[in-house]
C-alpha cells in the first residue's frame, strides 16, 4: 500500500471506530509483549475475516442462483405472454366469426319466416279461387283448356319453388345452428385456454417476484458481509502497520503514543515558512500560516504567536499541539505537531497527529496520542 493510500485508510478506519482496536493495541504494547499482542489480534481478525468471506461466498452463490431462477422464470413469462397473445387473438377471431354466424342465422330465419308467410298467402288465394268452383267451372272460366293448364302448371311451379326454397332455408338454418354450436364450443375452449394461460402467467410472475426479492435480499446481506470483511481487512492492515511502526520507531510507541505510519514528504501543507526544513516546527508551519519564530516550547510558553490564534487545552482538528520538553520528543526544545483526528483511543481521549522529526531523519509520520499528558496546549487556527 502506498503511503498516501495508507494515510487515507487510517482516516477512514478512524471514522469507523477502528481506532478503538488501535487504542487497545496501544495499551498492550510493551517491549516484551507487543509482538505477541499484535499476532494474536491479527490472528483473531483473520479468523473473523475468513468466516465472513465464507459467508460472503455462500450468499453470493445463493444470490446468483436466485438470479438465474428469476431470469429463467422471466423467460417462461415471456413465452407464456406470447402464447397468451396468440390465444387472445384466436379468441377474438372466434368471437368475430361467431357473431357473423349469429347474424347469418338470424337473417336466414327471418327469410324463412317471410317465405313461409308468402307461401301461406299464396295457398290461401289459390284455395279461395278454387274452393267454390268445380273443375268444370274452372275450365269454363278459362279462355281455354290451355289457359287452365298454364295456370295450374304455374301454381305448381310456384309451389315447387317455395318448397325448394323452404327446404334450402331450413337446411341453411340447421347448418348455421350447427356451426354456431361448434363456434360456441370453440369459444369456450379458447376462453378456457386464455384463462389458464393468464393464471400460468400470474403464477410465474409471482414466482419471479419471489426469486427477485430473494436475490435482492441475499445481495444486500452479501454487501453487508463484504463491508464487515473490508473493515476487518482495514483493521488487519492497520495492526500490521502499527506492528511495523513500533519496530521502526525504536520504542516511540510507549506512553507518548503509537506511530501509525511513517513516510517522507506525504503530509506537508501548502504554506511556506522560514523554519529549518525537516524540523517539527517547519512541518507544523506548512499546515497553517505561522507569523512567528521560535522553538516548539516557545509557541505557547513564549507567546511567540503574539495572539494570532487562540489557545486551549482540548485537542481540535486543524490545530497545533505543543508538547513540553522531555519524553521521547525533544528533551530541550519540546515538540509541535498538527492535529488531524480527535475522539479516538481509549474512552475517546486520544487524538491523531501528523508531524515531522519524531523518529529522526526529517521523516514525517502519523501518530496516535492516547491523552493530553505532556501537552503544553493547543493553538486553534
Amino acid at each position: 500500500m502506498s503511503q498516501i493510500r495508507t494515510k487515507r485508510a487510517l482516516r477512514a478506519a478512524a471514522q469507523l471506530g477502528v481506532f478503538g482496536v488501535v487504542a487497545v493495541a496501544a495499551s498492550l504494547l510493551t517491549t516484551g509483549s507487543a509482538s505477541a499482542s499484535y499476532s494474536s489480534q491479527i490472528a483473531a481478525l483473520q479468523q473473523q475475516q475468513n468466516s465472513l468471506l465464507s459467508q460472503l461466498q455462500s450468499l453470493q452463490g445463493q444470490a446468483g442462483a436466485a438470479g438465474q431462477q428469476a431470469a429463467a422464470t422471466q423467460a417462461q413469462i415471456t413465452t407464456v405472454q406470447q402464447q397468451l397473445t396468440q390465444d387472445q387473438t384466436e379468441l377474438s377471431q372466434v368471437n368475430e366469426a361467431l357473431a357473423q354466424t349469429k347474424d347469418q342465422l338470424a337473417a336466414t330465419e327471418a327469410q324463412m319466416a317471410t317465405d313461409r308467410t308468402q307461401l301461406a298467402a299464396l295457398v290461401t288465394v289459390l284455395y279461395q279461387r278454387n274452393s267454390g268452383n268445380s273443375l268444370a267451372a274452372a275450365i269454363a272460366n278459362s279462355s281455354g283448356v290451355s289457359q287452365f293448364m298454364d295456370r295450374t302448371l304455374a301454381l305448381q311451379t310456384v309451389r315447387q319453388q317455395f318448397d325448394s326454397l323452404t327446404k334450402q332455408l331450413i337446411a341453411d338454418a340447421n347448418s348455421l345452428k350447427k356451426l354456431q354450436a361448434q363456434q360456441q364450443n370453440q369459444e369456450q375452449q379458447v376462453a378456457t385456454l386464455v384463462s389458464n394461460v393468464q393464471n400460468q402467467e400470474n403464477q410465474l410472475q409471482a414466482q419471479e417476484n419471489v426469486y427477485s426479492s430473494e436475490q435482492s435480499n441475499l445481495t444486500g446481506q452479501a454487501a453487508a458481509v463484504a463491508t464487515q470483511a473490508q473493515q476487518i481487512s482495514t483493521q488487519i492492515v492497520l495492526l500490521r502497520e502499527e506492528e511495523a511502526a513500533s519496530v521502526r520507531g525504536n520504542g516511540s510507541a510507549g506512553q507518548e503514543g503509537l506511530i501509525l505510519n511513517i513516510c517522507s514528504g506525504c503530509y506537508t501543507g501548502p504554506y511556506a515558512n522560514t523554519y529549518p526544513n525537516g524540523q517539527c516546527t517547519w512541518f507544523a508551519a506548512t499546515q497553517a500560516p505561522v507569523g512567528w519564530l521560535g522553538n516548539a516550547d516557545q509557541w505557547i510558553a513564549g507567546d511567540a504567536h503574539s495572539g494570532q490564534y487562540s489557545i486551549g487545552t482540548s485537542p481540535q482538528v486543524n490545530s497545533f499541539v505543543v508538547f513540553s520538553p522531555g519524553g521521547a520528543y525533544d528533551a530541550q526544545w519540546g515538540h509541535v505537531a498538527w492535529v488531524v483526528q480527535t475522539g479516538v483511543g481509549t474512552n475517546g481521549s486520544g487524538f491523531i497527529v501528523e508531524e515531522d522529526n519524531v523518529i529522526g531523519g526529517g521523516r514525517e509520520d502519523s501518530r496516535l496520542v492516547p491523552n493530553t499528558n505532556g501537552v503544553m496546549g493547543f493553538i486553534y487556527t
